[in-house]
């Protein structure tokens, strides 16, 4: 082989190897990206009771994907999932349902779905915020009773999943205070609570702790408690009455 044969095989050597490095770089490796709509799945106000969230599940490769056992919380119940292999390009509906918890207030929840495709895996997650009422809630949260004028102070009590849920009795360890339900429509019900006159009753009446103690019929909630803390100013003609609402 002579030098000059030699230079031009080391030369198309090389041109053919740029050639494919450029061929390589020009074709991107195939996408195995699967998204999910919505991202973030923000379901309002719900009650203890379970609800459920549906999501879009997309295949946005060009590989057919196999979606693979979700991976829930203790706050997810179930997901389903219908179909588990997506052609490229497919989509599918999956329904998580949740439950809102024990007590209420703001909840997030994060369920993961592990994926497969030829020549690896991914992993997705499907999100929910929700803010949790109780079943049983009790409003206002606090007020101030004038026991000279004698007012009777209203608080509600309101039944936000059973509509069917009822105030069956409302009990106070206070002499000072007498207690009336007023049945209202739909889940609402009115404690009425009515000062007595406090004029030659001891002070111990006013600074003892005290409650209200309210049955419902609520498998949830069959009892709710409302500390009451009663307060006798120095010019003894007023007395402040705080309510908090906590499940027995």
């Amino acid at each position: 082989m002579t030098k000059h044969t030699f230079m031009y095989i080391i030369g198309l050597a090389s041109v053919v190897a740029v050639a494919n490095f450029a061929v390589y770089r020009l074709t991107p490796p195939p996408s195995t990206r699967v998204s999910v709509s919505p991202e973030l799945l923000d379901v309002g106000e719900v009650t203890q009771a379970p609800f459920t969230g549906d999501f879009s599940i997309t295949n946005q490769s060009n590989l057919e994907v196999t979606l693979l056992e979700p991976k829930t919380s203790c706050t997810c119940t179930k997901v389903v999932i219908p179909q588990q292999v997506l052609p490229p390009g497919g989509s599918v509906q999956a329904t998580a349902e949740f439950k809102g918890g024990s007590n209420g207030g703001d909840l997030q929840t994060l369920v993961l779905i592990p994926y497969k495709y030829s020549g690896g895996t991914g992993e997705i997650s499907l999100s929910t915020r929700a803010k949790v009422l109780p079943h049983i809630s009790l409003s206002p949260k606090s007020i101030t009773i004038d026991m000279d004028e004698e007012k009777p102070v209203e608080i509600v009590c309101q039944s936000n999943y059973d509509p069917e849920v009822s105030v069956t009795q409302v009990n106070c360890t206070s002499s000072l205070i007498d207690i009336s339900i007023s049945k209202e429509t739909g889940s609402r019900t009115k404690i009425i609570l009515t000062p007595k006159s406090i004029v030659g009753k001891a002070d111990s009446l006013l600074s003892e702790p005290a409650y209200v103690s309210v049955s419902t019929t609520s498998k949830w909630m069959p009892h709710v408690r409302v500390p009451l803390l009663l307060k006798m100013p120095v010019a003894r003609n007023s007395v402040s009455l705080s309510v908090h609402t906590k499940g027995k």
